[in-house]
């Protein structure tokens, strides 16, 4: 059987519950599943989804842009960035997470052994560079603070 690395569900418009925490599931046991856009579709029900990225050995990018995730759905994804081994790139634009989801998003991502780059914002989207140490590099890029932009204006977090 093919095996599934990426997996697009943007705009799917899911009704019904149950879906997303099928999906979550899914993606919980997938050996393969690298990508994930769940893009419009999420709003309630980012607890299954937090619990795949938690569980997901493989999971890389996840694209959660335009789900209508607030503040305290910034932060439960934000508390399993130091464990989510694998993700490396996770989509938050045109979210209102406003201060604290970033700030917490800030926080998680300080911690976090392997993830990349989140973006946040809306139409102008800044991309946050996590940098780390890098083998075979002999430079440290010191991760000190994040610029984050906001629609009232712009954040400094420093974490």
């Amino acid at each position: 059987a093919p095996a599934i690395s990426h997996l697009d569900l943007r705009q799917a418009r899911f009704v019904g519950s149950g879906v997303v925490e099928a999906i979550a599931s899914g993606v919980c046991v997938n050996p393969t599943l690298t990508t994930l856009s769940m893009r419009y579709n999420l709003a309630g029900e980012i607890h299954h989804l937090v619990s795949a990225v938690r569980a997901s050995a493989v999971l890389r990018t996840l694209d959660l842009s335009r789900c209508g995730l607030d503040a305290e759905a910034a932060g439960a994804l934000a508390s399993v960035l130091p464990v989510a081994h694998a993700l490396q790139s996770l989509d938050l634009r045109d979210n209102p997470v406003e201060v604290e989801g970033a700030a917490a998003l800030g926080e998680g991502c300080s911690r976090s052994e392997v993830l990349l780059e989140v973006w946040l914002g809306s139409e102008h989207a800044i991309r946050i560079q996590v940098f780390r140490r890098v083998p075979n590099i002999s430079m440290d890029v010191p991760l000190s603070e994040w610029d984050l932009v906001c629609a009232a204006g712009c954040l400094r977090a420093n974490v």
